[in-house]
């Protein structure tokens, strides 16, 4: 915790009744998400683009923060809750919104479609074919979609695994081929790309553009099948060298003549993780069966 934050922590506590009353709180250090978001786009190719993942933290005022950020293209939901969310913090356009996930209901890429969002993440052949028909239910002529694929792909180190095994995430890669052929027979479905995050919690960025190579590669594969790939959808680590990253991965576009395509990082824990922070106080301390216990006046239900 740095300084600035632990004097405001001291500060609430000592001199606000209400907070004495019930002495727990979240804080955010919004300078700290700045300081993120320019680390980015600082080292970022002038071909990718920055989504923040709302779900690492959708409070509206740390939304409102950094849809006013330099660099920042959009939002990434994965809820229509969500969508009403950013839309009540400043969020000014629903193009500059992506929507992913493997449980949207019929409800949710109705209002989706609708509005008009940038990318809808298809995770089946079923999903794809319910928005065609919602689309042509409600007479939008086409959707921009995104393929999800889950890649043949194990990413080592990572805290959560999304592809490289059985996952409800995702068109199997050893399928994409037979099922592309299908969903991009739909009448109001655009396919514009593809979604290709297989892992979370990636700290290591070589683990990391080993990764992109092989994506890169299996793009390429592809588009002789498919024809042009414009879009590869993907997210990084939490921490992670991001000037080396960048580096790399400039010379992965390079390697494989990618400098057309675009390429959308959606970020979330890297831009908010290390800003929150968790206040409360200590109500009791004491000592069972041999260990010191040390009891606050917030709950489980808090982390």
């Amino acid at each position: 915790m740095n300084r600035k934050v632990e004097a405001y922590i001291k500060a609430i506590f000592s001199s606000n009744p209400e907070v004495m009353q019930n002495p727990t709180c979240y804080i955010y250090d919004l300078e700290e998400i700045t300081n993120r978001i320019e680390e980015i786009n600082k080292f970022k190719l002038p071909n990718v683009s920055l989504y923040y993942a709302m779900k690492a933290n959708p409070n509206t005022e740390v939304l409102k923060h950094i849809l006013m950020q330099k660099g920042i293209a959009g939002v990434e939901i994965a809820s229509i809750g969500e969508l009403n969310i950013a839309r009540g913090s400043g969020l000014d356009d629903d193009s500059k919104v992506l929507y992913t996930g493997p449980g949207k209901t019929p409800i949710e890429l109705r209002e989706a479609i609708k509005s008009k969002i940038r990318f809808i993440n298809v995770e089946s052949v079923v999903e794809a074919i319910r928005i065609n028909k919602l689309a042509e239910q409600y007479g939008v002529e086409k959707v921009n979609v995104l393929l999800r694929v889950n890649i043949d792909y194990f990413l080592d180190g990572a805290s959560e695994y999304m592809a490289g095994m059985s996952t409800k995430l995702g068109i199997d890669q050893s399928r994409f081929i037979e099922d592309y052929e299908m969903i991009s027979k739909l009448e109001h479905l655009n396919v514009c790309g593809l979604h290709v995050f297989a892992a979370d919690g990636v700290l290591d960025c070589n683990i990391l553009l080993k990764y992109v190579d092989y994506v890169f590669k299996y793009v390429r594969d592809i588009e002789k099948v498919i024809g042009n790939v414009s879009v590869i959808d993907t997210k990084e680590g939490k921490e992670f060298n991001v000037q080396a990253y960048f580096e790399g991965l400039e010379k992965a576009v390079k390697k494989y003549s990618f400098e057309n395509k675009e390429f959308i990082l959606e970020l979330g824990k890297y831009i908010v993780g290390s800003a929150g922070y968790y206040a409360t106080r200590i109500v009791d301390i004491k000592e069972c069966k041999g260990m010191k216990h040390i009891v606050t006046a917030g709950g489980v239900n808090h982390m």
